[in-house]
């Protein structure tokens, strides 16, 4: 009654209030609404083998431009030998090594999660040259900036989301293409926002996987033997930039689950303890008591506490200075050795070398604060499947050596499996993991179920790859010849035939290969391909090497380095100069059994002297020398498919080693180019028979070669 009174009485100021509370009610409805729709739905829901998703992108054209590095025209990105990018200092979202945002103060009683510099002074890696050290090279990820963007998921708007591209190669080689992989982060604007549960999601681009599979179902091989791995779904994805782009179809994406503190909670019930993400670091190499020196393990952790750091620092001084016994005893304290057992049983079943198994990189470690123990976690699998070019060909990868996996020293893989209870439980796990989930029948009905789902929109792909996706989902016959090895000489005269990264062949196929040849080898009848020394960065490294790494000192070397000795891609003929080598032949035009004489290589190459100088000043500019080889060692048909930028050729990869004989201007004098080819002749010349077969030349470049300029540097912009 009092209440009827009092709206009789203020029926305006009554008639407000409903409306407010009305409104406000309205609102909640809304966002609830809203957040069952997709913002808190469990994150299972948005990923599966066979889930495929419609994203579209809308940026303001000055957004757009802001997200494109320095060097960056138009879409099209600076492949080899231009300025390293570097992001505006000022703006950069994230800061190095830190998970967090930057407007969070340090706090006194903890220390930097370090930043993602490539270390202090390096432990050689290899004799004095003219080096590469320092930052620059593939984009680190603090270079690539976020900005702001709207994303729009099955008709459901996600406003002021931060995106900027990600990766390395598969940024780099995307060429004029504008399928071009992203990170997407919901909240790194809006504290609330949400998607699925999950705050960041990466949009993975395929670049090398005709198939569009192998990096899916490589984690899902991981998590089905226990082992945390991210989860994936796909999206057909379109951008749009009024003016610019318009609903431009991009392309199909594998959508890749981060692994940050909402992947840590859910695998290990904790959100906290410290995450790190190796970069090209070789080995588990211990770097003294500073925690500074860490920065090539490139903390994600927000900050890290002085009793973490010190956790890690002591775990590798153990790893790699304990005696046997010590390390028999005690290595169970510091890891989860059953986890990281079952850990290096996948990576060496399904041949995944771009990781700790060879280029030391993309996994991470995660210190488990509850158990106090480091356990492994996967990353960027799609090379796996016998895929990685610098692991040889597939068919060499489906034959690798299961009991010496490992193409780089590494203390925790090569003491562990010397102690033979844990190697025989690790050969158990190969075992199981080969006769339980490597079933070439079983990844088939994965491969047949995500066919139906994808196929339709693989025919849409603007880099027209349904012919080569077909041979990849294909189980036998005619379509499933996996190998990428050389073809003799005289059938290679056509060029550079592409690695195994650009390969197609079915993956049911290779599967079945590999799967034999572990069984061959769990049973005593091979021995199987040793990777010791295939690629990598072995001894001597990458490059020429000095303290701090590629270069001749400083900062930003190149990791902990090896014993000194020349630079180059290790030996056995593994490297560049396994592709490179079939071109260079060709164009010297060797004899009926492919061997070149002394007088032909020296018509051929005094021939390009005089015939790339344009400016005939009887010297080579670095664009001259670009040019020139370039007309010798062409671009693949499999990459030309990418768009990769204009003067861009395998044959870079030599113009570091042309120019570190080069003049005070960056000019090689004609005739030292001349004596160069002419010294190299003699030097490659194995068994002295006066001659050089494609063998030698091979192994020759491997041995002179040196990435082209800003090719290395900072580590993955992941």
């Amino acid at each position: 009654m009092k209440s009827q009174n009092i709206i009789a009485k203020y029926p305006q100021t009554a008639a407000l209030i409903y409306f407010l509370i009305f409104g406000w009610m309205s609102s909640i409805c809304v966002i609830t609404a809203f957040s069952e729709a997709l913002t808190v739905k469990p994150s299972d829901e948005f990923f599966g083998l066979t889930k495929l998703w419609t994203f579209h992108m809308t940026f303001t054209p000055e957004n757009w431009d802001t997200m494109q590095p320095e060097g960056f025209d138009g879409g099209r990105p600076p492949f080899f030998g231009g300025p390293s990018p570097e992001g505006n200092e000022g703006e950069r979202p994230e800061r190095p090594g830190r998970m967090g945002r930057p407007d969070r103060e340090d706090r006194p009683d903890r220390i930097d999660g370090s930043g993602r510099g490539m270390g202090g002074p390096g432990r050689g890696m290899g004799g004095p040259g003219r080096g590469m050290g320092g930052p620059g090279g593939f984009m680190d990820g603090s270079d690539l900036q976020y900005v702001s963007a709207d994303l729009n998921l099955e008709g459901e708007t996600f406003s002021n989301v931060a995106i900027r591209f990600k990766g390395q190669a598969t940024l780099r080689m995307t060429g004029n293409s504008l399928k071009k992989p992203y990170k997407i982060d919901f909240n790194r604007n809006v504290d609330v926002q949400e998607f699925f549960s999950l705050t960041k999601i990466n949009l993975n681009n395929n670049a090398f996987d005709p198939s569009f599979m192998v990096e899916a179902l490589s984690y899902e091989t991981f998590r089905d033997f226990q082992i945390p791995a991210p989860r994936t779904a796909y999206a057909k994805v379109y951008l749009t930039v009024p003016g610019k782009f318009d609903k431009e179809y991009l392309g199909l994406y594998t959508v890749v689950e981060q692994v940050d503190s909402r992947f840590l909670k859910r695998n290990f019930g904790h959100k906290d303890g410290l995450l790190l993400k190796p970069s090209m670091v070789r080995g588990l190499p211990y770097f003294g008591e500073n925690w500074d020196d860490y920065k090539q393990y490139d903390p994600k952790t927000e900050v890290v506490t002085w009793n973490e750091a010190k956790r890690f620092m002591d775990f590798t001084k153990f790893a790699n200075e304990s005696t046997d016994e010590e390390f028999r005893q005690t290595i169970g304290e510091y890891i989860d050795i059953d986890q990281f057992l079952r850990f290096l049983a996948v990576n060496v079943a399904i041949a995944n070398y771009d990781s700790i198994l060879q280029m030391g990189q993309n996994y991470y470690i995660y210190h488990n604060p509850e158990t106090n123990k480091y356990v492994w976690i996967p990353w960027d699998l799609d090379l796996s499947f016998g895929k990685f070019m610098m692991g040889g060909d597939p068919d060499t990868q489906a034959q690798s050596s299961i009991r010496e996996p490992n193409s780089v020293k590494h203390p925790l893989i090569d003491r562990l499996l010397a102690v033979e209870e844990w190697n025989e439980h690790y050969l158990q796990y190969i075992r199981q993991f080969t006769n339980e989930i490597l079933l070439p029948d079983r990844i088939q009905q994965k491969v047949d179920a995500i066919h139906a789902v994808l196929h339709e929109t693989v025919k849409e792909e603007p880099r027209n790859v349904y012919d080569e996706y077909l041979k990849c989902i294909a189980r036998t016959s005619a379509d499933n010849d996996t190998s990428s090895s050389l073809p003799p000489a005289n059938d290679r005269r056509r060029g550079f035939r592409g690695g195994p990264m650009f390969g197609s062949f079915s993956i049911a196929s290779w599967i079945e290969k590999r799967a034999e040849s572990i069984r061959q080898q769990l049973e005593g009848k091979s021995e199987g391909i040793k990777m010791a020394g295939r690629g990598g960065f072995g001894p001597g490294g990458f490059g020429p090497g000095g303290p701090g790494g590629f270069g001749p000192g400083g900062p930003g070397g190149f990791g902990p380095g090896g014993p000194g000795g020349p630079g180059g891609f290790g030996p056995g003929g593994f490297g560049p100069g396994m592709f490179l080598a079939p071109q260079l032949s060709a164009a010297l035009k060797g004899d009926q059994d492919g061997k070149i004489t002394k007088s032909e290589w020296e018509k051929h190459t005094n021939r390009w002297a005089e015939e790339w100088d344009q400016d005939e000043d009887k010297s080579l500019s670095e664009k001259e020398l670009s040019d020139g080889l370039s007309t010798i060692f062409k671009v693949p048909d499999e990459f030309a498919r990418m768009g990769p930028p204009g003067g861009f050729s395998p044959g870079m990869f030599l113009i570091p080693t042309f120019l570190e004989k080069a003049n005070n201007a960056d000019q090689l004098e004609s005739s030292i180019f001349r004596q160069l080819w002419s010294e190299w002749f003699t030097e490659w010349d194995a068994n002295q028979s006066a001659d050089l077969d494609e063998t030698e030349i091979a192994a020759g470049l491997n041995a002179i070669l040196r990435p082209p300029r800003d090719f290395m540097g900072g580590p993955p912009g992941f």
